[in-house]
Formats: structure tokens, C-alpha cells, sequence
């Protein structure tokens, strides 16, 4: 039997409105492998994380954020010479260069979402142990990767490449404690019927949704600004990539979570 490992997973301390996602998922996935996991957010010594840790995970966020990933990194590779650790995330898949050159004091870095974590479902009880995050009580999913576009300000192709389903059925991520849901898809809307069974879904669970990433305005037939309609939502974000789609000018879409 292998022996179980000690798991650390590491969000940097820095601004955020949304937890962790993929270390919620690793969480999970640790977890039914018989791991011993903690989540914690910033720095800890390991007397309050409560055991030493074999692997880490460091995520991170955009790129301006890169102070507080280093930070973490730098910490825990003092504290914990043996460990193994991996760093993951938006920051260090668009920018692995600038890790190796200023901060190399991990093991490997993880570039781009892992194909078996898309279809986990989030570990929302970590979050409980973590001030920030202790309240939080919405469901956050992709349901799809990718996108259809190849914007110039958008990093999403080079973090996802092409838009691909990965969720068909959604009722599983939402759990009886989520009233609102919060969708990351990149592009929900790029293939139609992906886009109508999930609108559907939507609005049979009753839940309410934000569109988070913005709905591709190029995408919206009268069908399917109906489903949309018949969705609960607090307010709907319009992608408008390109002035050329007429109007005085364009909003973008937020990028890659």
C-alpha cells in the first residue's frame, strides 16, 4: 500500500474576489486518494499548519500579482527543504521565464488547466478554515475551455486553446448550500448547443447565475437571448471585443481566471 502523503496547498496573499479554484479541486482530488490536505492562504509555519508537508502547491493569479507568489514560494522552500513544489496558475503559465529567472526555488511549474481537474468537484469545505473564505457560499464552473476568438489582449487562447465543452451536465457542482452560481466559461455561448443545455439547466435549478467572463454579444440570436432571459441573474456582462461591432467603442472581455 502506498503511504499516504501530506499535501499543502498554497493561495498567495494577494486581492482577490474569488477563492481558489484549482487548489479547491486538488483538494478533492488529494482527498479521494487518501491524502492528508490543508489549504491555507499565505504564509504559515508548520506548527499551525499541523504537519510537514511532502508536495506543495503554490497557485497564482495575474501577472502584476507576482510579489506574493514569490513570497510564499521563497517561505516555504525555507521551511520546507524536502518538499516537493509546484507553482500553477495564470501568472506563472504566461510567465514561466520570469519564475525561472527571479524565483526558482520550485520543482516544476503546472502551465494551463489539467485536464483531469476540470471534471472534479471543488472542495467548497477547505474554504471553512480560511477567514477570507469561511462565508463563501456560490458555486463557480467552467463548463467549457477555450474560445472561439484569438483577441490580442486576451491571453485565454494561450492559456486554454480552443474552446471545447468539458461539463455537460451541471447539477453536480451545485451544491444544496449554492443559491447563486458563477460561471468562468471564457466563452459560454461559442457552440449553441453546449450554450442552450446549460442555459437550460440554469434555469430548471433555479439557481442565479453571473456570467463572469462576459456573454459574446456575436453570439446572441433571439433564441438565445430567450434563454438567457429565463435565467435568474443579478445582471449580465456583454463581451464587446471589437469596436468594429459597431457603437462608439468596445468593452473587453475581463480574461482568463
Amino acid at each position: 500500500m502506498t503511504k499516504s502523503k501530506n499535501i499543502l496547498l498554497v493561495e498567495p496573499e494577494y486581492y482577490s474576489k474569488f477563492p481558489p479554484l484549482g487548489l479547491m479541486k486538488y483538494s478533492t482530488y488529494y482527498k479521494s486518494n487518501w491524502q492528508r490536505v490543508k489549504l491555507v492562504r499565505g504564509i504559515h509555519s508548520a506548527s499551525a499548519i499541523g504537519f510537514t508537508p511532502d508536495i506543495i502547491h503554490v497557485t497564482s493569479l495575474y501577472t502584476y500579482a507576482w510579489h506574493p507568489v514569490h513570497q510564499a514560494l521563497r517561505w516555504y522552500r525555507s521551511q520546507f527543504p524536502d518538499a516537493l513544489i509546484f507553482v500553477g496558475g495564470i501568472y506563472a503559465t504566461l510567465r514561466p521565464e520570469m519564475l525561472r529567472r527571479v524565483c526558482p526555488v520550485y520543482n516544476a511549474i503546472i502551465r494551463g488547466p489539467l485536464p483531469y481537474l476540470d471534471t472534479v468537484v471543488p472542495d467548497y469545505a477547505a474554504l471553512k478554515e480560511i477567514p477570507k473564505w469561511a462565508d463563501w457560499n456560490k458555486a463557480i464552473l467552467f463548463t467549457s475551455r477555450g474560445c472561439i476568438r484569438r483577441c490580442s489582449f486576451c491571453a485565454v487562447s494561450q492559456m486554454e486553446g480552443k474552446f471545447r465543452p468539458i461539463i455537460t451536465d451541471i447539477s453536480p457542482y451545485i451544491l444544496p448550500q449554492h443559491k447563486d452560481l458563477i460561471l468562468w466559461d471564457n466563452n459560454l455561448l461559442a457552440e449553441k448547443e453546449h450554450a442552450a443545455s446549460v442555459l437550460q439547466q440554469i434555469a430548471d435549478l433555479g439557481v442565479r447565475v453571473e456570467f463572469n467572463q462576459g456573454l459574446d454579444a456575436r453570439q446572441i440570436t433571439p433564441e438565445m437571448a430567450g434563454m438567457i432571459a429565463d435565467c435568474k441573474h443579478r445582471d449580465i456582462h456583454l463581451a464587446y471585443d471589437d469596436a468594429k461591432m459597431g457603437g462608439r467603442g468596445g468593452a473587453g472581455r475581463a480574461g482568463p481566471q
